[in-house]
Parts: structure tokens; sequence; C-alpha cells
């Protein structure tokens, strides 16, 4: 049923690029103006629904987190304008566009249909996050006034506040241990021993400071 009804939106989307592409050769604002809202309202409406089919499929598996993280994207449907000397002389569809799976999104539909999943991970994510800016400010030599004005929610000022002290929360140590308890805390595939066999090391810490 999800199939079919993308295939009735592109259809849609398909129809309004033409009504579009009509007005453009005609000159008719009035018309290209209402073709351009209709033309990212379908496309937005194709955009969920290709989310939940995604978000479906994976919900049908025996781990669907996992299977969320490994599926990692889907495509959506959007549009190109193609031009000659500046001036938009016609709209195509782009079909392979790729959007990265939200998570959280993902977990908060799957509560919405009776699959109950974690989102408590959200919060660490938060941390990690706050705790990386932190040490990138750090990195780049910002003076202790600065990190403080960054530090706008009371975790970071926290932050601030241990590392004008002496203290090391932004040290590789603590910033490993931090990104392992969310990753635990997302998706844990134990060992016979209870651990999580899926192990942060120093690479991954050293490919988000990267990032940052």
């Amino acid at each position: 049923m999800e199939q079919n009804k993308l295939n009735e939106i592109k259809e849609q989307i398909v129809t309004k690029l033409e009504e579009y592409n009509t007005a453009l050769k005609d000159n008719n604002l009035k018309a290209l103006n209402e073709c351009d809202v209709s033309l990212k309202e379908l496309e937005t409406k194709y955009s969920n629904e290709m989310s939940h089919f995604t978000y479906d499929k994976c919900l049908q598996s025996d781990n669907p987190m996992l299977s969320a993280i490994k599926t990692y994207s889907y495509e959506i449907i959007s549009h190109r304008d193609n031009k000659e000397d500046g001036i938009i002389t016609e709209r195509v569809i782009v079909e392979n566009k790729v959007r990265q799976i939200d998570l959280l999104k993902f977990c908060e539909y799957a509560k919405k249909h009776g699959v109950d999943i974690d989102t408590k991970w959200q919060y660490d994510v938060q941390c990690l996050n706050q705790l990386l800016c932190m040490r990138a400010a750090k990195d780049l030599k910002f003076t202790e006034t600065q990190i403080k004005t960054i530090a706008t929610t009371f975790y970071m000022d926290k932050i601030a506040r241990d590392m004008s002290s002496g203290k090391t929360p932004e040290s590789n140590t603590q910033i490993t241990k931090l990104l392992q308890s969310c990753v635990d805390a997302i998706i844990m595939l134990p060992d016979e021993n209870g651990k999580n066999t899926l192990k942060v090391n120093n690479h991954d810490v050293a490919y988000l400071l990267m990032l940052y």
C-alpha cells in the first residue's frame, strides 16, 4: 500500500513539474508561484511517506535499531533548475537525493506503532555534542571568557567550570567513555559477559574531533 502511495505522489510531482515548465514558458508568474508551492508540499509529502516506508521495513526485523543503523539512508524526490546564462529554462525531477535516517525520529515513530525503543540516549548524545564543542573551543585557543560564553546551558557551564579548575572532562579518555556510553545506550550487542561488542576507540574520537 505504501509503495502505491509513493508512486501516486511521484506521478503528482511529475505532473506539477510539467505545469511549472508550461508556466515558465508562458511567463505566467502566478502559475509559477502556485506550482512552486504545490511542488514543495508534494516533495515533503513524498519524503515523509518514504521515511515511514523505510521505518516500517526496519521495524519488521529482529533488531529494529540495528536495522535502521545499517539501512542508514533512503532516497527521496527533489528537483533541479536547469539554467542558461543564469536564467531558469527548465525544472526537472531528481529521484536519487539521499536522506539519512534520523534515529530519534525513527524511535518516536516506532513507539507510535507499538514498538517501545528507549530514547533516553538522546540526552547522552546532547552531552557528547556539547563536550566536543568545548573541546574544539579549547583546541582553537578560545579564551576562558569565550568558552564561558559558549557555555549557555547548565551542563556546558559545568564543563567550563571543570576546565577552568584544571579538570579534564574534555580529555580523549573522557570523550571516549561518554561516546561508548552513547553507543551502549543506542545499540547494545552483548558478548558472553554482557559487554557491548561494539567498542569505541581513539580513532572514533579523533574522527569526531576532526569533524568539529
